[in-house]
């Protein structure tokens, strides 16, 4: 169940990928939500954005996929 706080907590993760100056992605959920900022773009496959954006990962990046859900279920 989400609360008021968890909702300002993901507002504030959000806020601080998007404005940072430095390559930053985060990874929703268990489907593994790409999400990343401007600085980030520079390291895709130019193919990828914007369609990758939201998306979750394996349908973007299957290739990596296995590696990237082990990193984040440990």
């Amino acid at each position: 169940m989400s609360t008021n706080n968890d909702d300002g907590k993901r507002e504030e993760i959000k806020d601080l990928c998007f404005h940072s100056k430095f390559d930053t992605k985060i990874y929703c959920g268990p489907d593994l939500i790409y999400i990343y900022n401007q600085a980030h773009v520079q390291y895709m496959n130019k193919s990828q954005h914007p369609s990758a954006f939201g998306r979750p990962f394996s349908e973007s990046y299957p290739e990596h996929f296995d590696y990237v859900k082990t990193t984040y279920e440990k």
